[in-house]
């Protein structure tokens, strides 16, 4: 038994040293760089699986419709871009109806109670697509007591972060949003009071 017992602890001293020393190896300059563009690769790969992930999560929501577009920047009439909260501007899709809330904290203040405007709406005329490319185009129409605009939302293939496209029906005041488009349980919005 003892005869087991030093092998065993021989064996497991052995593996120790060794392991120690090839820790402390030092790298040639090929191998380091070997190294390095392995993990580089290594974190596109992973990235590129989250993402595919987040397409395709993206994909089902507006499938299902039941999904928001949580703007992080806003694109107005003439260009101007602003970045502004994406828990407060967004576009909320779930079934038939639509909410757009734009809030501009600090540049507007607004009826919403948020710093901005909050309007809901029935949807109707929806299209959805596919392009040869894999990118996902939706558009409907949003009538409402206050709004009645086409919306159009973009999202490239392999990602999911849209472009949406707010194109109100009696005026030129065509605007923009560039956010992430998460199925709504996982949105984390604020809703003002809607019109």
């Amino acid at each position: 038994m003892k005869r087991v017992f030093l092998t065993m602890v021989l064996l497991a001293t052995v593996l120790c040293v060794s392991n120690v020393y090839a820790q402390n190896k030092e790298l040639t300059k090929e191998e380091k760089k070997e190294l390095k563009k392995q993990k580089k690769e290594q974190k596109k790969a992973i990235e590129n699986k989250l993402e595919g992930i987040k397409f395709q999560a993206a994909q089902m929501a507006i499938k299902q419709m039941n999904f928001v577009v949580e703007a992080d920047r806003a694109e107005f009439k003439y260009g101007d871009i602003i970045n502004v909260s994406s828990t407060t501007n967004f576009v909320a899709v779930s079934g038939d109806k639509a909410t757009v809330q734009l809030s501009v904290s600090g540049h507007v203040i607004g009826p919403n109670g948020v710093g901005g405007v909050t309007v809901d709406g029935f949807i109707s005329g929806l299209q959805t697509s596919t392009d040869k490319k894999g990118n996902i185009n939706c558009s409907f129409n949003v009538m409402g007591s206050a709004i009645s605009a086409l919306v159009e939302i973009m999202v490239p293939k392999g990602d999911n972060y849209a472009t949406v496209y707010i194109t109100p029906n009696y005026s030129s005041n065509r605007m923009k949003f560039y956010g992430v488009l998460v199925p709504a349980a996982k949105s984390s919005v604020f809703k003002g009071f809607a019109w």
